[in-house]
């Protein structure tokens, strides 16, 4: 469906209303009371975000009454949620907690999700409206309800080639991966996590478990999971495979021998040492 403001992902629903909002002076922002008490990552980002597209610093309030889904508004004045406003363009079409909508009007732009993540992703299709509209501050009326096709989407990022990680731009591909909707990061982790069961598999700049924890909690505060992954079998990375050339299954090949029980004593520990800092995670 076609949308003027060059949405990423294109949302499935879109219409045009009169009016626009203007960020000014006084515009205030209400969550959920709860939200409000507990400062999550999302509210901050939103504010710190629009202050800076903008130079207007919202004041956040909480909802004079609990709404019954995740939920904000932006206002001039009070929290007058729209009356015809509520997630019922979702009925029937997605039950995904990743699903949205949102309502720009002259008056206040409202949004909600079925989920947390689903309020995030709205946050971020307004954050791209206010990108399209330039130095206006100003962001034209509309109605958008979008939900995703796909439960997982992401991108595959190896460590392994890259030589010393910097963590700073695997947090700043994280952001870009939530900006655009995407929810999945896999890692091509192999030898650049330190293992607790063969140091010397591990790259001199490998990561700490402690390093590789708080990418995992920051990437789940932006609704984006990390699943780390190894290679394995036909396709074992030289450091991990360095050692252990006897487990070959040919002279000369990167390829363990499947029917030799010792590969597998050796892939589960590694899996095993890999499980702890990711609290669980999947692997691959």
């Amino acid at each position: 469906m076609r949308n003027d403001f060059n949405l990423v992902p294109n949302p499935k629903r879109y219409g045009q209303s009169g009016g626009s909002f203007v960020f000014k002076p006084g515009v205030k922002v209400f969550v959920q009371p709860d939200d409000l008490a507990n400062r999550p990552a999302g509210l901050e980002y939103l504010m710190a975000a629009i202050r800076k597209k903008t130079g207007i610093q919202m004041e956040a309030g909480a909802f004079s009454k609990k709404r019954p889904f995740h939920s904000l508004l932006i206002t001039g004045g009070e929290d007058h949620w729209p009356e015809t406003f509520s997630l019922q363009g979702l009925d029937g079409v997605s039950q995904s907690g990743d699903a949205h909508v949102l309502r720009v009007s002259k008056d206040s732009i409202a949004m909600a999700g079925n989920g947390a993540s689903g309020l995030h992703y709205a946050m971020q299709t307004l954050l791209q409206m206010i990108d399209a509209s330039g130095e206006t501050r100003s962001v034209p009326g509309c109605d958008i309800c979008d939900w995703p096709d796909m439960e997982k989407r992401g991108i595959h990022l190896c460590f392994q080639y890259y030589g010393r990680i910097n963590l700073s731009f695997v947090k700043r591909l994280i952001k870009a991966i939530a900006a655009n909707k995407m929810n999945y990061l896999e890692l091509g982790v192999d030898a650049a996590l330190q293992y607790d069961y063969d140091r010397s598999i591990s790259e001199s700049w490998a990561l700490s478990k402690e390093e590789m924890r708080g990418l995992v909690d920051f990437a789940r505060r932006h609704f984006v999971e990390i699943t780390p992954g190894i290679q394995s079998l036909g396709h074992v990375s030289h450091s991990i495979f360095h050692n252990s050339r006897d487990l070959a299954e040919a002279p000369g090949t990167n390829t363990y021998c499947p029917n030799n029980p010792r590969v597998y004593e050796k892939l589960f520990a590694i899996l095993d040492d890999l499980r702890v800092p990711n609290s669980g995670l999947l692997l691959q």
